[in-house]
Order: structure tokens, then C-alpha cells, then sequence
């Protein structure tokens, strides 16, 4: 094997670069950028069905039951993770000090917004 005189790259000397390097020039672009293109267009997509699906003037996320406690094999799951996976726990903390500030009325079952 010697390197290509234009490219500098590793091959067989006909000027190929090799598939094992995942250097498959303009098809490796193209099909990277549909791929991206493809999981932006299902962000999106999915925030127009919920956004033409929700109850009129609300969230249409499902409440909280009232008194409700997470199970015990749920927060050692939880903590488990975190321990494995430092930045999913940070958001764990993050998202349960948001809940646990978000006033009891928006988050239990029979709260009925304003005008509702």
C-alpha cells in the first residue's frame, strides 16, 4: 500500500481510498447530511402533530395522580444511572428541582386552568 500523491491518504495507489477508513468522499457527505436532514424532519414533524392534536389552550401532557410518590425501584434506577452517567443525573437533578418548584395546582389531576 503507499499513499496517493493527491490526497496523502492510504490506499492502492490507484488514487481509491479505503472503505475501512469510512473516507467514501461525496456519497459518506450526502448520505450524513439526508441522515441529519431525516432526524430534524421527525423533531419537527412531531411538534406539529402535537401541536395540532392538544386540547384547545392546554398542554395536553397527562397530570400527576394526587399524593403521588415515585416507587422505590424507580429512584434507585434513577440513581443508578446517575452514578454511571454523571450528565443524565445532572439532568435528573435539574428536571426534579423544576418539578419540585412547579406549584402542586399545575400538577395534579383535576386542575383546571383559568378560563377552562
Amino acid at each position: 500500500m503507499c499513499a496517493s500523491p493527491t490526497t496523502g491518504l492510504q490506499g492502492d495507489g490507484g488514487g481509491h481510498r479505503p472503505a475501512h477508513q469510512a473516507n467514501l468522499g461525496w456519497w459518506n457527505t450526502a448520505l450524513n447530511v439526508l441522515f441529519c436532514l431525516s432526524i430534524v424532519a421527525m423533531a419537527l414533524s412531531g411538534v406539529v402533530m402535537w401541536w395540532k392534536r392538544r386540547p384547545a389552550g392546554r398542554l395536553g401532557a397527562p397530570l400527576y395522580p394526587k399524593n403521588y410518590r415515585a416507587p422505590a425501584a424507580i429512584i434507585v434506577i434513577a440513581l443508578a444511572i446517575s452514578v454511571i452517567f454523571p450528565l443524565t443525573g445532572l439532568a435528573i437533578v435539574a428536571f426534579a428541582i423544576v418539578d419540585f418548584l412547579m406549584p402542586r395546582r399545575f400538577k395534579e389531576a383535576g386542575f383546571q386552568p383559568a378560563g377552562a
